[in-house]
């Protein structure tokens, strides 16, 4: 599958800044105290770390070339521990393991995602709006 140079994006700042606001969304919702209901689902908390991790890792994938996709899964990951970390400090959130592992599922699974071509999400937005 042919992936697009995100130098073709005619809106990268926004993309990227839509990005920005995708970790401070994911970063905000990790911190704040949780006081809503039980979840029917056993491990709803580790599918939504698991969907978190896997919607940033294809953001932004789009919008970076593709050879530093491999420091952006580091970096993600860094990421996803630093939530954990600040979590502990919190007081009234926990730290766990199981996250950290959620979160490593996440990417990966956005990984295969992007190699089968989903990097180029945002060259179809652009070209779908007529704006390229």
């Amino acid at each position: 599958m042919n992936i697009f140079s995100p130098d073709q994006l005619r809106y990268k700042t926004y993309w990227i800044a839509g990005g920005i606001g995708l970790l401070m969304v994911v970063l905000s919702l990790s911190l704040v105290p949780f006081t809503g209901p039980d979840l029917p689902v056993t491990f709803a908390d580790k599918i939504a770390h698991m969907l978190a991790f896997t919607a940033l890792i294809v953001w932004f994938s789009a919008v970076i070339p593709q050879s530093r996709w491999s420091s952006l899964f580091g970096l993600l990951l860094t990421y996803g521990v630093f939530i954990e970390v600040m979590q502990f400090f919190t007081g009234y959130r926990v730290m766990e393991w199981g996250d950290i592992v959620a979160d490593t599922v996440g990417l990966v699974l956005g990984w295969l995602m992007i190699k089968a071509g989903l990097a180029n999400w945002a060259n179809w937005v652009e070209r779908f709006l007529g704006v390229r």
